[in-house]
C-alpha cells in the first residue's frame, strides 16, 4: 500500500493527474449532493421530471465518454481532451451559478456535465496507462490509491459547503465553490499536465474504429458484467437522490446535515479504499465487488427504517464500506476487461453510470406513484441483491476478472 503511494507521488504524470483529480472531485462534492434539492425544491420540478432529466443526462454522459475514450486512445496527446472537458466545466458550472433556472439546469445536466465529466474518466485513463507499465498487483494498488486520494475532496468539501449553505437561500449557491475548483484544475493541468498518450495500432478509419468501439463495449461479455455491476451500483445514485429529501423530512434535518453525512461517509471511505487496493492484489476483484454489493443492499434497506438523522450517521459506516469497494475497485474491474485500451476501458464506467442511474431514477420515480421511503428502499435493496447473484453466475468460473 505504502509503495503504491510512493510510486504515485514520485511519478510526475501520476502526481499531477491525481492532484488534478482531487480538485475535480471538489466540483462534484460541492454540487452533486444538492442536485435533487435544486431540481425538486428550488426549481419546482416533480420527482418524475427530475428522474427523467437525470437519466437523460446519464445517457449523454455515456456517449460522450465512450467517444472521448476512443479518440484519447488514438491520440498522442491526452491532455487536449482533459483541458477541453475542464473548460466546459468552468463555463457550464459558472453559467448555472449566475443564471439558475429550469432551462439552464436542463442544459447543465444534458450538455455540460457529460463533457466536463469526461475529464474524470480521462484522468484515470492516464493513471491507468502509466500503471500498466508496472506489475498487475502494483497497478491495481496504484489505481486504488489514486481513487482513494480523489475521495479526499469528498471528506473536506461537503462539510464546508454544508456550513456555507446553512447561510444561503438557494441550494445552487454551492456552484460558486465548483467554479473555483475548475479554475484550479485548468491552471494546474494546463501548466504541469503531461501531454503524452499513445497511438492505437489500428488500420481502421476513425468512423469504423468508433463503430467497432461501441460494438466492443456492448458485446455480451462486457455488457452483461456492466449490467450486474450497475444493478449493485444503483444504490449509490439512488441514495444520493433520496437521502437529501429524506433528511429534510426528519426532525432537525437540514442542508447542513446533508453535508455532514456526505463528509462523514467520505472520511471513512479513504482508509477503506487504501485497504481495498491492498486486498484486491490478493483476492479476485469480483469477489470483493460481490461483498460490497451485499453491504450496499443491507445499507439501503436499513435507510428505509431510519426515523431520525443520528441513525443515518450510524448507517454512514455501512455506506462507506460499500462506497469504498465500489468507487475503488469498480473502475479497476472494468478496465481489466479492456486492458490494452485504457481510454475505452475507463469509459465503461460511464456506460455503467448510465445504466445504474436509469435504474436509480426509475426506483426514485416510484415516490411520485405514492410509494413511501420504506417501499422504494426495499426495492433498491432487492435490485442490488439481484446484481450480486448475476455477478456470481458470470464470474465464479471465470479468471479474466482477477
Amino acid at each position: 500500500m505504502w509503495s503504491a503511494i510512493r510510486h504515485t507521488w514520485n511519478d510526475a504524470t501520476l502526481r499531477i493527474a491525481t492532484i488534478t483529480a482531487i480538485f475535480l472531485g471538489c466540483t462534484y462534492a460541492s454540487t452533486i449532493p444538492y442536485y435533487s434539492l435544486i431540481g425538486v425544491q428550488q426549481l419546482g420540478m416533480s420527482e418524475g421530471q427530475y428522474a427523467l432529466l437525470s437519466g437523460s443526462a446519464a445517457a449523454m454522459a455515456m456517449v460522450g465518454s465512450v467517444m472521448m475514450g476512443f479518440f484519447a486512445d488514438r491520440s498522442p496527446n491526452r491532455k487536449r481532451g482533459v483541458m477541453l472537458s475542464l473548460g466546459f466545466g468552468l463555463m457550464g458550472f459558472g453559467g448555472f451559478f449566475l443564471y439558475p433556472s429550469i432551462w439552464t439546469f436542463t442544459a447543465f445536466l444534458l450538455v455540460i456535465t457529460p463533457v466536463s465529466g469526461a475529464a474524470y474518466t480521462q484522468l484515470f485513463a492516464i493513471i491507468r496507462s502509466v500503471s500498466n507499465t508496472r506489475a498487475p498487483a502494483e497497478a491495481t494498488q496504484i489505481n486504488a490509491t489514486a481513487r482513494a486520494v480523489y475521495a479526499l475532496s469528498w471528506v473536506v468539501v461537503p462539510g464546508i459547503v454544508g456550513a456555507y449553505m446553512a447561510t444561503r437561500n438557494n441550494a445552487s449557491d454551492g456552484f460558486a465553490i465548483a467554479v473555483i475548483a475548475f479554475s484550479i484544475c485548468l491552471l494546474l493541468y494546463g501548466f504541469f499536465g503531461a501531454p503524452g498518450g499513445r497511438i492505437e495500432p489500428s488500420s481502421l478509419s476513425a468512423w469504423q474504429g468508433l463503430k467497432e468501439a461501441f460494438g466492443l463495449v456492448l458485446s455480451r461479455r462486457i455488457a452483461s458484467r456492466i449490467l450486474a455491476l450497475s444493478m449493485i451500483a444503483s444504490v449509490q445514485p439512488f441514495n444520493m437522490l433520496l437521502l437529501p429529501l429524506l433528511i429534510i423530512t426528519m426532525p432537525g434535518g437540514d442542508t447542513q446535515s446533508i453535508g455532514i453525512i456526505a463528509g462523514l461517509t467520505a472520511g471513512l471511505e479513504v482508509p477503506l479504499m487504501l485497504m481495498g487496493g491492498y486486498v484486491a492484489s490478493r483476492v479476485q476483484l469480483w469477489k470483493i465487488m460481490l461483498a460490497g454489493g451485499l453491504v450496499f443492499a443491507l445499507y439501503i434497506g436499513l435507510v428505509g427504517l431510519a426515523t431520525n438523522v443520528p441513525q443515518l450517521y450510524i448507517l454512514a459506516i455501512l455506506n462507506a464500506v460499500g462506497n469504498a469497494i465500489l468507487l475503488t475497485l469498480h473502475l479497476s474491474y472494468l478496465q481489466n476487461l479492456l486492458p490494452e485500451r485504457p481510454g475505452l476501458g475507463t469509459s465503461l464506467l460511464s456506460i455503467g453510470g448510465l445504466v445504474c442511474k436509469i435504474i436509480a431514477a426509475g426506483i426514485f420515480a416510484l415516490l411520485s406513484a405514492g410509494l413511501g421511503f420504506l417501499s422504494v428502499t426495499s426495492i433498491a435493496a432487492g435490485v442490488a441483491i439481484a446484481g450480486c447473484i448475476m455477478l456470481l453466475m458470470l464470474d465464479r468460473n471465470d479468471t479474466t476478472s482477477e
